[in-house]
């Protein structure tokens, strides 16, 4: 369990207080091992006014969770679910309004290079050729919260190097059955449009 406090001392601050190995992963024992470290340190339970966490039943579930059990405890705890989370789920929401086919050719893309050294180093003589920054094409995560939004300003930066790179153009089109989609995609992404709609939900 990672304890991190957040504090004002004249700036706003945060720290590492504790990277603790707890052996009850149960609310009770989240509970017990989280206010014996603020104790061990010398916090006084009065000057706690907030916890976050993340949105997980143990930690914020309705009945005998962590939260519940800290605003038994410091009745004025100001309790605040995960706000990454949140953003998560806002912008996917957002996302859903949006062709699928958006973040297939993210994934799709992606695997064209991770899948083959030969064409990362093409590409590389590309973006040597193009004058344009020497960064990979990112992977749209499936674990972690709001990864399109980079894997998109990621594409749009290398627009140039990508529109030039003959061999995946090439292949694209002749793989019909499996990258039709893809092709038609990387025709109509040249407006830009759907991939911009990441970037604007920073």
């Amino acid at each position: 369990m990672a304890v991190v406090l957040s504090f004002w001392d004249g700036k706003f601050n945060s720290e590492m207080l504790k990277m603790k190995r707890c052996k009850d992963a149960t609310a009770e024992g989240l509970f017990t091992a989280l206010i014996a470290e603020l104790a061990k340190s010398k916090i006084p339970e009065s000057q706690m006014v907030g916890f976050s966490a993340d949105t997980c039943n143990i930690m914020f579930g309705e009945n005998n969770s962590v939260s519940q059990k800290l605003r038994a405890l410091i009745p004025h705890l100001l309790t605040v679910k995960c706000s990454c989370q949140s953003c998560h789920l806002c912008s996917s929401k957002a996302f859903a309004m949006l062709p699928t086919l958006i973040e297939e050719f993210l994934r799709q893309l992606s695997a064209f290079f991770t899948s083959s050294y030969k064409n990362k180093y093409e590409f590389a003589e590309f973006q040597e050729f193009c004058e344009t920054a020497a960064h990979s094409i990112l992977i749209p995560g499936l674990t972690r919260w709001l990864t399109l939004q980079p894997c998109a300003a990621r594409v749009l930066e290398q627009s140039t190097s990508l529109q030039n790179e003959r061999k995946m153009r090439v292949e694209i089109m002749n793989n019909k059955n499996k990258m039709e989609r893809i092709r038609m995609t990387i025709q109509s992404y040249k407006r830009k449009e759907y991939l911009r709609v990441p970037l604007d939900q920073e």
